[in-house]
């Protein structure tokens, strides 16, 4: 603390020498005068003091026959006189400082920790609605505050607190540990969709059916209420694997007349500067709502590995055009063989399927694929019953 001060008042290296320089250095004690570092070489003194003080110890030197030189000025003092005709200069560091200070009452940084099965994204919404976002006014926060109403607006937080370092807001958590919960509730099994039973495995409950019935949706394969050698019902949570033979039938068509989109190598781009919680357009007109391919890249500012909130984000846009083109009839069927096989990658995952029936009728324009997909499935489901 002591060299900024003399830092900032700024101070002269000085020598002196003469017939009494130990009266000189008393008087200058009396006098209030503080110096530093003084030293005697070859009769020689070396000593320092404030720029100001510098003038009042001429006085004192004449009166005790000492003589005095200036050595060397240094300073806060020294770089503005060097520099004080360069008036942009010194209105740029002024405004730099001044957006230091100003800025050092905001956060600029908002990072979570702690968070497992809950986003963080639910995070930080939660924590902007109570004021804790990238731009907000410090002096407006209470963490404790926020932390007991985050608490509330998220339950599944058993824990939460807000750390404020600086412009460093970190949210730390911790999620709250739930027992399983056991459905002791009776029920019953029922068939989810049609079907021809294949397989029956029954863990719980009494049989309603056997293998090679026939099975329609909603109906009992399992009763939850059983009967014991005594006659006496028994009311269970049923529960039962139920494998049956459904059937799927799908209908494909493809026109022989296709379009799409192709790029044209028209291509424009918008900048957009987010600053904090502004965000700040670069461009005079919008971009294209539609018609458009669409590419955005972010390019966040980084100041020791952290993003900072702000961000220069480009989009560049490039205008499409729509051409038909016609395909033959079997393109039309290798595209419609490959749309049933995501059909059945994606609505038929959970069966194994046992046979695939096909049939291709063809008309002017379009060629459409019956389909009829035989596969085995659990259809077992469980459905709750009220006991009055």
């Amino acid at each position: 603390m002591t060299r900024f001060l003399r830092f900032l008042f700024g101070y002269v290296v000085f020598s002196f020498y003469g017939a009494f320089p130990e009266r000189f250095i008393n008087e200058i004690g009396r006098e209030g005068i503080d110096i530093w570092d003084t030293r005697c070489d070859g009769g020689v003194y070396y000593s320092c003091t404030f720029k100001n003080s510098y003038r009042r110890l001429k006085p004192i030197a004449k009166r005790n026959g000492v003589r005095m030189r200036a050595l060397m000025q240094a300073g806060l003092p020294l770089y503005i006189e060097k520099y004080k005709r360069r008036f942009g200069m010194l209105v740029g560091a002024a405004i730099f400082a001044a957006i230091l200070i100003i800025h050092s009452r905001y956060i600029w940084i908002v990072e979570v920790s702690g968070c497992e099965t809950l986003s963080q994204s639910t995070v930080t919404k939660a924590m902007s609605e109570l004021g804790i976002f990238c731009g907000a006014d410090k002096s407006t926060i209470d963490a404790r505050m926020v932390s007991e109403r985050a608490r509330l607006m998220l339950p599944d937080v058993s824990w939460i607190y807000v750390n404020m370092k600086g412009c460093y807001a970190r949210i730390e958590l911790k999620e709250r540990t739930y027992e399983p919960e056991m459905d002791n509730s009776v029920c019953n099994v029922v068939a989810s969709e049609d079907g021809q039973i294949v397989s029956m495995e029954v863990y719980s409950g009494h049989p309603a059916v056997k293998t090679g019935d026939g099975a329609a949706k909603g109906d009992l394969l399992v009763s939850g209420a059983v009967e014991d050698k005594y006659g006496k019902t028994e009311l269970v949570r049923a529960s039962a694997k139920i494998t049956a033979r459904v059937k799927r039938d799908y209908e494909i068509t493809v026109p022989f007349v296709q379009s799409k989109s192709v790029e044209t190598g028209d291509i424009s781009k918008f900048r957009r500067l987010r600053f904090f919680n502004l965000d700040l357009p670069l461009y005079l007109f919008p971009p294209p709502e539609y018609g458009h391919s669409e590419r955005t890249e972010t390019l966040p500012l980084r100041l020791y590995g952290k993003d900072m909130p702000i961000a220069l984000t480009t989009t560049e846009t490039e205008r499409l055009e729509e051409i038909l083109f016609e395909i033959d009839e079997s393109r039309a069927l290798r595209i419609a063989g490959e749309r049933l096989e995501e059909i059945t990658k994606n609505e038929l995952s959970d069966c194994s399927i046992i046979d695939i029936k096909t049939d291709v009728s063809r008309n002017v324009d379009s060629l459409t694929l019956n389909a009829r997909i035989i596969c085995e499935k659990n259809i077992a489901i469980q459905q709750n019953f009220i006991v009055n």
